[in-house]
């Protein structure tokens, strides 16, 4: 009762209760072991390697990110999201959603690569 009150008085002017579903509470609840265990990617320190290491495991054979300009903001986001406490979904749904804009990021590499020589010179709209 005392830790009630004193998270209570302590949530200051603008605290807002977080709104889960019914069912994110049941699947935060089912992912607390993993999150414990570590036993996926997702669970674990997250780091700029271990975003491409399961992007490229998403992307099936396709291994050249080219440029490495990307790097940079990746790495400072991973830095960021360490800091952060999340819940066991928010941290699978994080990871998840990261590592599909790297695999989206794999796959247009491959397609531009695909495109006939100069094609993206010519402008589109005559």
């Amino acid at each position: 009762f005392l830790n009630m009150v004193l998270k209570t008085a302590s949530r200051g002017k603008y605290y807002a209760a977080s709104r889960i579903s019914w069912k994110g509470q049941f699947f935060n609840l089912a992912l607390w072991p993993e999150k414990l265990l570590k036993r996926k990617p997702a669970f674990r320190k997250i780091t700029l390697q271990a975003l491409q290491k399961a992007a490229l495991k998403g992307a099936k054979g396709l291994t050249d990110f080219e440029d490495t300009r990307y790097e940079e903001v990746y790495s400072k986001a991973c830095e960021m999201m360490e800091k952060r406490k999340l819940s066991p979904l928010g941290q699978h749904i994080l990871f998840d959603t990261m590592t599909r804009r790297l695999v989206a990021r794999l796959r247009a590499k491959d397609e531009l690569k695909k495109l006939p020589a100069g094609v993206l010179e010519k402008p589109m709209i005559p």
